[in-house]
């Protein structure tokens, strides 16, 4: 499916504006690396492999991996050689609504529990989580817009370097192998509305590292500045104060023949400052506050728009800006502006420049394309219906355009003068990141997963990148005939004794950690089962519904993983077919053990289980008319977690199945994360 004329001669200027940046040993590889938010100095390009056209997440046509990272975050995946690096931020609470589409509302989320921010590294060609750190954990200094997530920033890279920024909550910087250089807050971070500060939105800048630097653009109610801080020590180098209302906009690295400035998007100060000093270069009054796209750098202009406010323009700045070069009312040019267009700039997306056109697409989906040299426009089209949010940027390469919507359709449109819609594909999830390219692959964040997608035909990216099959998604269909869950069924990636850790608390306290270890040798199915649910995040804000401990009790146990509150008729969505029982594989029910719970039908285990909490034998295989329940792994850390959760206070169970036991707890533990933890130690 690839386009060879795109691979051989893919446009003067865009070769041009990834060109400049791969003079050193050490710079991102055009086609290979995406270092930051839209790869090389986001021009959100990628060059020299074929990508794919149409795909299909369901049938896995063209999908390499699909690995679920729980949480929530808007921040792009970034890459850098055979590593995949994302953040994410977890809630205690479970909150992971998200309301996308077109509205106005700025009201923020009201979640104040603890939370907990997490940096991954992941293998690019297989999805497999390589490592993970906990960066931060405690309540969110600025709650979240309704659209927002608490990691709404991408991380960057040098290759050496991996620096993430969580707003309010600090500037951190790791090494490839995952150990912490250096850690620092920087101040109270509030990108909200500036007209209306109670309606916190969080923060959205990202971080770029230029030349052994991090830079960092902070515009926020008060106290707004550009920094930059030595990316290995953090120390800070300089800072400019900056007289602007909250942005959400990520600088950018201009280099020319004779300075190299950091431009920036801004409402009362556009700008380029010195790269080396910080010292302001030349400055522009905008039109349309809260900006949020990027400046998209080029040889001869850098294109910055915004659209919300008194107008929605895009300006392209030529080279020798200097001083003041604000517009008058009414005038679309002078002697450093090239060119103006006051109603079709854009709100959230980045525009992209691709060969001898520049894309700029609205929050609707509407498409403008312009000479990007003249500013004429070359053609007007909408993706969609018009009214679908479209907030994820553009990202090109092969001769395509890629456009995200926030429902998960991905429009591919052909590049040049003329519209063609190549294929829309749909990732079943919704996406508001925008993906990463690397070697054939385009990478997207959906808000579940990571999944890579790559044309797998003679060639494609199966060849460039050494992708295998689709391996991280656990629990595969077994041959024609089979049930769910019978022996062809297995999991692709199962460690021989895979340990899965539970994070629990409650009321917006951390209780800690309950760690299992499984036996896949003795309970495969069982443990392909649950480690689907695992990393799916299907666990992820569950609650522990039923506590049976105590004189009397039949049995003693603690029973989650359906359910997120007291006093739902069904499970929580996402429950996959049930499996075969697997009790006669020498696993007992003593204390400790963790088991699958069932319904009266032997062959009926979905996602609910119980940990036996004392030796409860008599819940063993006896025969077929007792067929016990099936155990699949044991305890290994927490059992002072496990204390805590037999304590929990308990009324009688309304559940008519349970008769009248003495089994809910009045405020149920909550299961807030769980995930594979590797049985060898981290570097």
């Amino acid at each position: 499916m690839g386009n060879s004329k795109y691979r051989i001669a893919w446009g003067t200027a865009t070769a041009l504006i990834l060109a400049v940046h791969a003079s050193a040993a050490d710079a991102p590889r055009p086609g290979v690396d995406w270092p930051q938010f839209r790869g090389i100095n986001a021009s959100g390009l990628a060059e020299g492999f074929p990508l794919p056209t149409t795909w299909n997440v369901e049938t896995n046509e063209n999908i390499h991996w699909k690995t679920p990272i729980p949480g929530m975050a808007h921040a792009s995946p970034i890459v850098w050689g055979d590593r995949v690096y994302v953040v994410t931020a977890l809630s205690s609470k479970g909150d992971n609504s998200l309301k996308v589409g077109l509205y106005g509302d700025i009201v923020p989320v009201e979640d104040v529990s603890v939370h907990k921010w997490f940096l991954y590294a992941l293998d690019k060609k297989t999805g497999k989580i390589v490592w993970e750190q906990l960066v931060h954990e405690g309540v969110p200094s600025i709650k979240r817009h309704t659209k927002a997530t608490q990691a709404n920033s991408t991380p960057a890279t040098d290759g050496k370097h991996i620096v993430a920024f969580y707003g309010s909550e600090g500037l951190c910087c790791y090494d490839v192998d995952g150990k912490l250089l250096w850690k620092k807050v920087i101040g109270n971070l509030d990108a909200g509305y500036y007209m209306m500060p109670q309606a916190q939105w969080g923060f959205g800048s990202s971080p770029i590292i230029h030349e052994g630097r991090v830079i960092v653009q902070c515009d926020v109610q008060k106290l707004s500045f550009l920094a930059a801080f030595d990316v290995a020590t953090g120390e800070e180098v300089w800072r400019t104060p900056r007289e602007d209302v909250p942005t959400w906009s990520t600088p950018a690295v201009w280099k020319t023949a004779d300075r190299t400035q950091i431009v920036l998007n801004g409402f009362k100060r556009m700008g380029g400052y010195d790269a080396k000093t910080g010292t302001e270069l030349w400055r522009m009054k905008g039109m349309g506050d809260i900006p949020v796209p990027t400046p998209l750098v080029t040889p001869d202009h850098v294109y910055i728009a915004h659209a919300h406010g008194m107008a929605a323009p895009i300006f392209a700045i030529k080279p020798t800006a200097t001083g003041d070069i604000s517009l008058p009312k009414d005038v679309k040019s002078n002697d450093h502006v090239a060119w103006s267009d006051f109603r079709c700039g854009v709100y959230m997306q980045t525009p992209l420049m691709y060969g001898n056109e520049l894309y700029c697409c609205r929050d609707n989906g509407s498409i403008n394309c312009y000479n990007p040299k003249s500013g004429e426009s070359v053609y007007q089209k909408r993706l969609g219906t018009g009214s679908t949010g479209f907030t994820a940027s553009a990202v090109a390469g092969d001769g395509k355009v890629y456009f995200t919507s926030e429902t998960g359709d991905i429009h591919v449109v052909k590049t040049g003068a003329t519209f063609e819609l190549l294929s829309k594909n749909p990732m079943g999830e919704v996406c508001m990141a925008t993906p990463a390219i690397s070697e054939g692959l385009i990478i997207f964040r959906t808000q579940g997963h990571i999944v890579a997608v790559g044309d797998k035909s003679p060639g494609g990216a199966g060849e460039a990148a050494g992708a295998p099959p689709p391996a991280t998604e656990g629990v595969k269909p077994g041959p024609a005939g089979e049930k769910p869950g019978q022996a062809g069924e297995k999991s692709a990636h199962i460690e021989a004794a895979p340990r899965i850790a539970f994070d629990i608390g409650r009321d917006g306290e951390t209780w800690g950690t309950i760690v299992f270890e499984l036996d896949p040798q003795k309970a495969p199915i069982t443990t392909a089962n649950f480690l689907r649910y695992v990393d799916e995040g299907y666990f992820d804000g569950t609650i522990i519904q039923r506590v049976l401990v105590g004189e009397g009790a039949r049995i003693q146990i603690f029973q989650g993983g359906g359910y997120t509150a007291l006093g739902q008729t069904a499970p929580k969505p996402g429950q996959r077919a049930p499996i075969k029982l697997e009790t006669r594989n020498g696993l007992s029910n003593v204390r400790g053990t963790i088991a699958m719970a069932r319904d009266s039908d032997p062959d009926t285990a979905t996602s609910e289980f119980f940990v036996n909490l004392a030796d409860n034998t008599k819940l063993d295989y006896t025969s077929d008319e007792k067929p016990g329940y099936a155990v699949f792994g044991h305890l290994v850390e927490g059992w002072d977690v496990v204390e805590k959760i037999q304590a929990v206070e308990t009324a009688t169970n309304p559940d008519p199945v349970l008769k009248g036991e003495n089994s809910q707890p009045l405020k149920p533990p909550v299961v807030t994360r769980v995930r594979r933890q590797s049985n060898t130690p981290r570097k």
